[in-house]
């Protein structure tokens, strides 16, 4: 794993446009939107802050592709989508729920605010524009208040009960931001298995980044007020976080809270430690890339309490952080642009789409929100693809292909239209007569590559080609071998992809080719729903088993 203390130091959007025009013709909703080389950002806040938190976040991805030696062109990935909400209560009305990813458990306190989903389209990451606030009037933190009154005052009565109240830590949703942007270009650009501790630690160590006016800026700064937290929480349990207990046994993540995750990261990552205990956290980083159990890789760092005492030790010593100097060339100014209403309504129902189509029960009523959402809006094509799409993937076919139709009248080069037109023909294909199934595969497939030819940039129509042969129990061709690899290039977080193209590296033969492509999904820091998928997959394959076409 490289260290960043001594390491060297146009895609689709998630919405569109507006239509161009006169202002009264063309009236605009609360959404605005502003984009950088590697991340697209939404919001209903003011313009200078919009540029703010997108110029910040280019400058972020700049700094971390520096360290690490990865990400610095310009459309290596599709773009991260961004999209802060007015309040917390606002995102939580949504119903989002976190499917491919997870941070802590911290306590409720701490709890993740942040909602990230690495999409088989591009990864979307939800925040709201709101601190958290930390309360540190705990009974942990009154009895520590009340023992050292008590060793201060001789003849006391032995009662706390003048003990003052601490005000609580604000913690900015931008540094919030920072943090969960710092993991994803890790899970994007170093995709690889990683401890969840570890991802939880790095993005604390980023989310103290502090821009300056001169473009300089300061990182892995201590987190403020962390020595109040820890006060008030306790340090946390360094053996059970390493072991990965911590995951399965509540009580063993005592604790374990974003200040800790930042305390036990900084220790390895930036304190310099003893050589040797650097060398266990390689060895240990190491075994869990390779897929050894948490528990079992701990094992290199011998006495856990001599490490616990170590990693309080640099909590309570002056903390060291890092500079770097500004940036040549400085980030452009990013363009901010007003959404109009149609791609403000869809902007929330794109977000809301992949926990919507998971939920099982409310996926009908979702389908006829984003119906009512596309007769109020019929000449918005990215309204209609939206709802082509969400017909698609809830299962109603002839939906998904009549709306696929109905852009390509107007424009018979739409990329998009064209994907989820061969979608819904593969699908139709599939449910119809095997006896007409090579020739509507063939038409099916004839729209896909024409998207593809169309929007090289696109992931959509690759994936869907290469699946047009795995539902069918068709041998993939390799140029559809290629488009599924080039698709997961694009989107190397998203776990969806490299599932498909493991399964079929198996049926192939490539057992441990598929174990290298799915290693991310199957020991990464994050359960997915085709985490378990995989392991049963590579569980068959070990087995011997026949696995299908």
């Amino acid at each position: 794993m490289a260290n960043p203390a001594q390491a060297q130091a146009s895609n689709k959007d998630i919405v569109v446009k507006g239509q161009a025009g006169k202002e009264q013709d063309n009236p605009k909703s609360t959404w605005k939107r502003a984009e950088a080389d590697h991340v697209v950002v939404f919001s209903t806040g003011s313009d200078d802050e919009l540029k703010r938190v997108t110029r910040n976040l280019e400058l972020l991805h700049r700094l971390m592709a520096r360290l690490y030696l990865h990400g610095a062109e310009p459309g290596e990935v599709m773009k991260l989508q961004v999209v802060l909400m007015d309040s917390q209560d606002r995102m939580e009305a949504l119903g989002l729920r976190d499917l491919r990813s997870q941070q802590g458990p911290f306590p409720a306190p701490f709890a993740s605010r942040s909602y990230y989903d690495p999409r088989e389209n591009g990864e979307v990451l939800v925040i709201p524009r709101s601190e958290q606030m930390i309360d540190l009037n705990t009974s942990r933190r009154f009895s520590s208040d009340c023992e050292d009154r008590g060793a201060q005052e001789d003849g006391g009565d032995g009662m706390c009960g003048n003990i003052p109240r601490h005000p609580p830590i604000a913690r900015p949703w931008e540094g919030l931001l920072s943090a969960a942007f710092a993991q994803h270009f890790l899970l994007t650009y170093l995709p690889a298995a990683y401890p969840r501790w570890y991802l939880d630690g790095m993005g604390e160590l980023f989310s103290t980044l502090d821009v300056k006016h001169s473009g300089e800026f300061d990182y892995a700064v201590p987190p403020e007020g962390f020595k109040d937290v820890f006060k008030s929480y306790g340090y946390p349990k360094v053996a059970e976080i390493l072991t990965g207990h911590y995951l399965q046994d509540p009580d063993a993540a005592q604790g374990w809270n974003p200040y800790g995750a930042w305390l036990v990261t900084y220790y390895f990552v930036f304190s310099k430690p003893k050589p040797e205990r650097y060398a266990q956290f390689e060895h240990y980083m190491a075994d869990i890339r390779r897929g050894v159990p948490q528990a079992d890789a701990a094992a290199v760092f011998g006495d856990m309490q001599a490490l616990q005492r170590e990693i309080q030790s640099c909590g309570n010593r002056d903390i060291a952080y890092a500079h770097a100097e500004a940036q040549q060339p400085p980030v452009a100014e990013p363009l901010v642009t007003a959404l109009s209403p149609a791609a403000g309504a869809l902007l929330e129902a794109k977000i809301e789409q992949d926990s919507r189509l998971a939920t099982g029960g409310s996926t009908e009523g979702w389908l006829l929100r984003v119906r009512d959402m596309a007769a109020q809006f019929p000449g918005d094509a990215d309204v209609q693809l939206f709802a082509a799409a969400a017909e698609c993937r809830g299962g109603q076919t002839d939906e998904c292909l009549a709306g696929a139709e109905r852009v390509l009248a107007k424009a018979p080069d739409d990329a998009e239209a064209l994907t989820w037109k061969g979608v819904a023909l593969t699908d139709r294909a599939m449910a119809g007569a095997e006896a007409d199934r090579l020739e509507r595969l063939a038409t099916a497939r004839g729209a896909l590559v024409r998207a593809i030819a169309l929007d090289d940039q696109a992931t959509e129509p690759r994936i869907a080609y290469f699946l047009s042969f795995t539902k069918a129990g068709q041998p993939v061709p390799q140029g559809a071998m290629r488009g599924m690899v080039e698709a997961i290039r694009r989107v190397p977080a998203a776990p969806g992809p490299r599932l498909a193209l493991g399964r079929e590296l198996v049926r192939e033969g490539q057992a441990e080719m598929a174990r290298q492509v799915l290693n991310p999904v199957l020991f990464g820091a994050y359960d997915s729903p085709e985490r378990s998928a995989a392991r049963n997959l590579l569980s068959l394959a070990d087995g011997s088993a026949t696995i299908r076409r």
